[in-house]
């Protein structure tokens, strides 16, 4: 059997040599028929030197870089086409997912029956207050959005099958989620408690702006749900309305209305013109989005692959 392991790498020019080095030490030894494809996604400092220096170390580490930056799942998508594993591990880079919790993954998979991912769940999140409410939030409006139940303490972290794996890969989209996408393809799931490590170096490139920002357009790309939410929105609206609009003319009759109110008029007329406004926002950005898909533009370009790739 063997197996691929995919990390995405974006400025992590520290962090590649002890991945590698855990990583090898920890599956030499129960499966040594494995590949580590790190893909960097248009890192601006040495990350891809050190890419290609733990090649040249190490000639299981296969080196995939793209073009530019493209984005953490985008990447991901990148490492899955060169897989050749019978079995994937997915994990991030900044060593927060632990290597050596992976053959942990791995041997859950393979006793695990019927079952074609085991997903790591952090126990105890080791990041700041901030990345932490940004991720329930994130987590929050992506469940909202998509009307599915995901896990805020899962990630990407885990082992899948390469059933899995390929039912995946036909997905591609622009707006791309790998957990959402492996909840999606709708195979058997487990899941596996770990510990997760607090962050070696540096910090998270995912500011809470860039995780709103990524839980609404995901949730655009793959549902119709923000605009249900929306018309329901106005409909609760339009009957408040109604309601509002019957208890100030029976209130007129019965001569309880002594001034006109220009105010509320105004505040009232202010406030259903920002609910269109809107509403026809949310109608450009699907609209938007059916002109990124019409385009048909390939997911990611390649800066360097290790061999003639599979089409991106």
């Amino acid at each position: 059997m063997k197996v691929s392991v995919v990390s995405p790498v974006f400025m992590a020019e520290g962090l590649i040599r002890p991945l590698v080095e855990r990583l090898h030490r920890v599956l030499e030894a129960t499966y040594p028929d494995f590949e580590i494809i790190l893909v960097d996604d248009g890192s601006t400092d040495a990350s891809w030197a050190e890419v290609l220096q733990a090649q040249q170390d190490n000639p299981r580490v296969m080196p995939v870089r793209l073009s530019r930056n493209f984005g953490q799942h985008v990447a991901i998508t990148a490492g899955l086409d060169f897989s050749a594993g019978d079995l994937i591990v997915v994990m991030d880079c900044d060593l927060q997912d632990r290597p050596e919790e992976v053959p942990r993954l791995i041997a859950a998979l393979q006793t695990a029956e019927c079952c074609d991912c085991v997903i790591a769940l952090r126990t105890q999140r080791k990041d700041g207050f901030f990345k932490r409410i940004g991720s329930r939030l994130f987590y929050a409006l992506l469940n909202l959005f998509t009307g599915m139940q995901l896990d805020y303490r899962a990630a990407n972290f885990g082992a899948y099958s390469r059933r899995m794996i390929n039912a995946i890969q036909c997905l591609r989209e622009p707006d791309r989620s790998f957990p959402f996408f492996v909840h999606w393809v709708g195979f058997e799931r487990a899941f596996l408690e770990v510990e997760h490590a607090p962050r070696a170096l540096g910090r998270s490139t995912y500011s809470f702006y860039k995780l709103l920002k990524l839980a609404v357009g995901i949730g655009m790309g793959v549902s119709d749900r923000p605009m249900r939410i929306v018309m329901g929105a106005g409909a609760m609206l339009s009957m408040f309305s109604f309601l509002l609009g019957l208890v100030v003319f029976f209130r007129y009759l019965l001569g309880l209305v002594s001034e006109p109110g220009y105010a509320s008029l105004i505040l009232s007329f202010l406030f259903f013109s920002g609910v269109i406004i809107l509403a026809l926002g949310f109608v450009g950005l699907y609209v938007g989005r059916v002109f990124i898909a019409y385009k048909n533009r390939p997911l990611y370009v390649l800066a360097h692959s290790p061999s003639p790739g599979p089409d991106s």
